[in-house]
């Protein structure tokens, strides 16, 4: 491309469309010719022509089976390969069919937007929303249920098909553990897990998540999470609760629980006392 400074002593007229009090007058206008100045029949030039529908459409493709944009690249160069063999070499410089990193994460990242939204604010909420909505439809069954707590950050209860199954095992009236886990994501939310013990292991119960780990937010989160049971759920003891729940030696975790779940006796996790004493070692 060809690039000329033509001189102008235009105050407010010409090509520009400024009115920038700062900059009372404009001594040069750009004009631009699509003309290239340089050989563009060479190897070089391949890697900066656009991506082509058809990697586009595979990259796509691996995405929605949970391929990150790198192996997702990976698994496209090894499909080039296979199909190509000895050319994969020149084929794999033309950036129509193999695409950069670069641009794998740029689709990414807009395929991840335009399904799940924004990350933040009042399209965030919009987004989550849409997916509450869309849950319960497919589960038809209130499973799912958003609202915003007190401390005004989205508060979200899960207790999917398979949990609200769990509940009718007399396990679940028996004895309750729950943990908490953080860094799940760049807001940088809390996951309150509920499980029961079974012979094939633990089996959920329920699930809230938070942003806060605060016993107010959480006392919300349980009594969301109770909105979403049935009466026969821990077991057929219905809101009173399990006998018996285990927990970290959190109070925030124990003053929640005392509040939603009166009856319940409380008990310290071994694993969670265990942990704490090798880490004070």
């Amino acid at each position: 491309m060809v690039c000329t400074l033509v001189k102008t002593t235009d105050k407010r007229g010409g090509t520009s469309r400024s009115i920038d009090p700062h900059i009372p007058t404009f001594p040069t206008s750009v004009r631009l010719y699509n003309v290239h100045n340089h050989n563009i029949f060479v190897a070089e030039a391949l890697r900066h022509k656009d991506v082509g529908v058809k990697a586009i459409e595979t990259l796509t493709q691996l995405f929605e089976v949970g391929h990150s944009p790198t192996s997702a690249l990976a698994v496209l160069k090894s499909d080039l390969l296979a199909e190509h063999g000895n050319k994969y070499v020149y084929v794999s410089a033309n950036r129509a069919i193999c695409p950069d990193l670069q641009f794998c994460y740029r689709l990414y990242q807009k395929l991840k937007k335009q399904e799940f939204g924004e990350q933040s604010g009042e399209a965030m909420l919009a987004a989550l929303e849409r997916q509450v909505e869309s849950y319960n439809a497919a589960c038809n069954d209130t499973c799912v249920k958003l609202k915003i707590s007190s401390a005004g950050t989205p508060l979200v209860a899960i207790c999917s098909p398979l949990m609200k199954q769990t509940h009718t095992l007399s396990n679940s009236g028996e004895m309750c553990f729950m943990d908490s886990s953080g860094n799940m994501d760049r807001e940088n939310c809390r996951v309150f897990l509920l499980l029961t013990h079974t012979c094939a292991g633990g089996l959920p119960l329920g699930i809230v998540i938070t942003q806060s780990e605060d016993e107010k937010t959480i006392v919300e989160g349980l009594e969301l999470l109770k909105s979403l049971l049935k009466n026969d759920a821990f077991g057929g003891r219905g809101e009173a609760g399990p006998h018996v729940f285990l927990t970290d030696d959190s109070k925030a975790e124990k003053g929640a629980i005392a509040q939603v779940f009166p009856e319940a006796a409380q008990l310290l996790c071994i694993f969670h006392l265990l942990q704490a004493v090798w880490r004070w070692l």
